[in-house]
């Protein structure tokens, strides 16, 4: 698991160093999905659900159902990501796994 403090800092920030090859580049980043296997802590989902500039840029998928034979994942996605409709379509239809949202605050 990661903790809450690890979370907020990589979570509020926008701009990460990415490496290509042997070097560096910084990006800019739009989005980020967190993909848990395990119950994220509920302080992670509370801090993104209660703050509406990060519901707006983070994505978290709780597939720990899955993991345990249950075809259930819960999200919590407030974003309009285009490529987060379609990891969600793809669990959907290959995984066989059912979305289900988590109530944001």
């Amino acid at each position: 698991t990661i903790h809450p403090s690890t979370f907020e800092k990589v979570a509020t920030g926008r701009r990460f160093a990415i490496r290509e090859g042997i070097s560096y580049q910084i990006v800019d980043i739009s989005y980020t999905a967190w993909v848990f296997p395990k119950p994220p802590p509920e302080k992670l989902m509370q801090m993104v659900s209660e703050n509406s500039e990060l519901s707006k840029r983070i994505a978290i998928y709780d597939l720990s159902g899955a993991y345990e034979g249950k075809p259930v994942c819960l999200k919590l996605n407030e974003t309009d990501s285009p490529v987060f409709r379609e990891f969600e379509k793809f669990l959907e239809e290959k995984c066989r796994v059912k979305i289900q949202a988590v109530k944001s605050g």
